[in-house]
């Protein structure tokens, strides 16, 4: 078990820039409040080739709604362990229908409180590939576990 103040959540097939650890742990350690770091941009390759940049939720271009439809931040994430820790993943249920584990936990953090942030100068390699997690969800047209962003009930 981690022990120590900050952790990251890194996927073992992926690559990411060899600045990231250091970067993010500067990030975050130089931010009063508790963040989510996050790569600058994410470049997907494999399967599909992209290139997917990682919004600021402090940002006034942010919208909220645009987690309903869409995952705004990738797993690969830093943070204090005790964000790790107080927001668990839900493990993806495929076979009911529910997944994006990731999205999930981003929209229960960020309705927590706890702003996503892009370090700049960045970048996570990400390996689209058959049988990854994400290759399942939209296989089975999963969806994201029900939470309170996803709920209109807010409004």
């Amino acid at each position: 078990m981690a022990s120590g103040e900050y952790v990251s959540f890194l996927d073992g097939d992926d690559l990411w820039s060899d600045n990231w650890l250091y970067e993010a742990h500067r990030f975050c350690a130089s931010n009063p409040t508790n963040i989510i770091a996050h790569s600058e941009f994410n470049v997907v390759f494999g399967m599909v080739r992209a290139i997917w940049w990682h919004i600021d939720s402090t940002d006034s271009s942010f919208k909220l709604d645009h987690l309903r439809f869409g995952n705004c931040w990738d797993a690969m994430s830093f943070a204090k362990l005790d964000i790790y820790r107080n927001y668990p993943f839900k493990k993806n249920q495929i076979s009911t229908g529910f997944g994006h584990e990731d999205w999930h936990w981003n929209c229960v953090t960020l309705d927590a409180g706890i702003q996503h942030r892009p370090v700049e100068g960045t970048i996570h390699f990400k390996r689209r590939r058959k049988g990854s997690q994400m290759a399942l969800c939209d296989a089975n047209q999963a969806m994201v576990w029900p939470n309170p962003i996803s709920s209109y009930s807010q409004q």
